[in-house]
């Protein structure tokens, strides 16, 4: 009965060890759905500290958005659509989706395919890392923006080799105002960390590519998913975060 009532009323230690099972025996699903759902996830889903605090950030400059023309590069699945409602965007990638819904297919070459000043918004989630020429990328971002137009990007900073081979580079803080500022002629206006330092050591461990067998990989991904029961996701490091959400001004 009292463990009947602990499976009805979920804490928020229940849900953590629910992420606990999940990273020891379902290591492939985070694979699966990486880009179905970023805005407002669950508690138990994968890389719920980095895409909840991106969500956070997102909803504190929605007026900003509002009967703004909108465009999001590099869309994948786009798991930032619930955000969407009610918003002008159109969507881009160099490939179409599942859901056959982006709007725009581009090239690889960093190109694109819209008129100067076209947008008063660009969305960059997660997408930097893998344009291999990211200054004339960043310039061609600088070209199709208003006046005063804004860039709003989130870069991967202490994450893993992914979505090989098309990941050229992390950005530190400084590499960042390079790129936008001093390449792109942008005005930071904010560089945020996100990810706890136990949040990123609990996902360089549980994604790489350890060849450990048995018990000692039962073992090994335990005390790394355990260690996250500790974790305080207002606990942040500037120097070592898991990415870095940021917002630039055009000149």
């Amino acid at each position: 009965m009292i463990l009947e009532e602990w499976r009805l009323k979920p804490s928020r230690i229940h849900i953590k060890f629910l992420f606990i099972f999940k990273i020891i025996f379902e290591e492939d699903i985070m694979m699966l759905n990486r880009q179905t759902n970023r805005y407002y996830p669950k508690p138990s889903d994968f890389y719920f500290e980095v895409n909840n605090g991106i969500s956070i950030e997102l909803d504190s400059l929605r007026n900003l958005f509002i009967d703004r023309k909108i465009v999001d590069i590099g869309s994948g699945e786009i798991p930032f659509e619930d955000f969407y409602i009610g918003l002008n965007v159109v969507t881009c990638d160099i490939q179409q989706n599942k859901q056959n819904s982006i709007n725009y297919l581009i090239n690889d070459n960093g190109k694109l395919p819209f008129k100067n000043e076209e947008y008063d918004i660009i969305f960059l989630f997660d997408v930097l890392e893998h344009i291999k020429d990211d200054a004339n990328f960043i310039n061609e971002c600088y070209r199709i923006l208003k006046p005063g137009g804004i860039i709003v990007a989130s870069i991967p900073f202490m994450y893993r080799f992914h979505e090989q081979p098309y990941d050229y580079r992390r950005y530190t803080p400084s590499g960042i105002k390079y790129l936008f500022e001093e390449v792109g002629n942008f005005v930071i206006k904010k560089i945020k960390p996100l990810g706890s330092p136990l949040y990123v050591l609990e996902y360089l461990i549980s994604e790489s590519e350890l060849k450990l067998k048995g018990w000692r990989k039962f073992i090994y991904r335990f005390i790394c998913s355990f260690a996250k029961l500790f974790a305080d996701s207002k606990e942040i490091s500037f120097s070592c975060p898991f990415s870095y959400f940021i917002v630039a001004s055009k000149i």
